[in-house]
């Protein structure tokens, strides 16, 4: 029996382009070509930042998306499926076709390369990988000056701020000291017209008594006007 094991299997099942598998959990890129999850991480521990069809680099996107997955195609997918029937044998139906046609291509015509023609492919090879080297070279060398020029604004940003902290923190502490001068000279001043109050009432009830030595010492520092 040739047919396959999942008639309905057959149908036209979305592949991953890079490894020709049933595609289960997709990653649409910015160019809209789809990647299954697996090659997409595969692309990136590689360091390969091109869409395998187009070649349109997608680095700065990879490193702006949380999660590349594109649920709402993810839904799509598992819907189809779950109408065509078990996964297991759709991933076995798209192994079997694509095997199929491995050993159609096999058998077909062969025909030799022209000479100098696999030469010419690794070079141009080498040049493309060349080409997309240095532009990852030139990418990380922007971010990295990009990040130097934010710590240098961070840092000018901070010594700013500790220079008006420190400004800010002299002038509290001269008012707070102006303040603590002027209430000891109110309460100096207080003191001193108590105690020519108190002189004014003695001698006007003439009981001045004889003054010590201790009393006319006390009485000459309140009567000092304080020098302000």
């Amino acid at each position: 029996n040739n047919s396959a094991p999942y008639p309905r299997a057959t149908m036209s099942l979305p592949e991953c382009p890079v490894c020709l598998v049933l595609l289960e959990v997709p990653v649409t890129l910015p160019c809209s070509h789809e990647l299954c999850l697996e090659c997409y991480k595969s692309s990136l521990d590689s360091a390969n930042f091109y869409c395998p069809l187009c070649r349109k680099r997608f680095s700065s996107w990879s490193r702006n998306v949380s999660d590349p997955v594109n649920s709402r195609r993810l839904k799509e997918l598992e819907s189809t499926y779950r109408s065509l029937g078990p996964i297991e044998s759709l991933r076995l139906a798209t192994t079997l076709r694509e095997g199929e046609e491995e050993r159609q291509e096999g058998s077909s015509s062969r025909c030799c390369s022209e000479e100098g023609e696999i030469n010419s492919e690794y070079t141009l090879a080498v040049e493309k990988y060349q080409l997309e080297r240095d532009e990852l070279e030139a990418e990380d060398r922007e971010a990295s000056l990009r990040l130097q020029e934010e710590e240098e604004e961070l840092a000018i940003e901070m010594s700013c701020q500790l220079i008006q902290d420190e400004s800010l923190a002299r002038e509290i502490m001269q008012k707070d000291q102006e303040a603590l001068n002027t209430e000891i000279s109110d309460q100096v001043e207080a003191d001193r017209k108590l105690a020519l109050e108190l002189e004014k009432e003695l001698r006007k009830e003439k009981r001045v008594p004889k003054s010590t030595k201790q009393e006319v010492t006390l009485y000459k520092w309140f009567s000092v006007v304080p020098k302000k």
